[in-house]
């Protein structure tokens, strides 16, 4: 399963997807999918927020956001 199919999944198909780990099918993909996710978004985030204090600050601010 693609990493970002899983989010995509969650969003277009909560309550199928919320069923799906309730029974605890694909709990280990769906996790780490999510996790996967999640550290590309808020790369992404820190990148987009870091960028106004220049290139510098918005590499920090990227690796910042991940870490903590």
């Amino acid at each position: 399963m693609n990493y970002f199919s899983v989010v995509m999944s969650f969003l277009q198909q909560r309550e199928a997807f919320l069923s799906e780990i309730y029974q605890g099918e694909k709990l280990r993909s769906k996790s780490f999918g999510l996790l996967v996710s999640s550290a590309f978004f808020l790369g992404v985030y820190g990148l987009i927020i870091g960028a106004y204090g220049g290139w510098l600050q918005a590499i920090l601010s990227e690796i910042k956001l991940n870490l903590f």
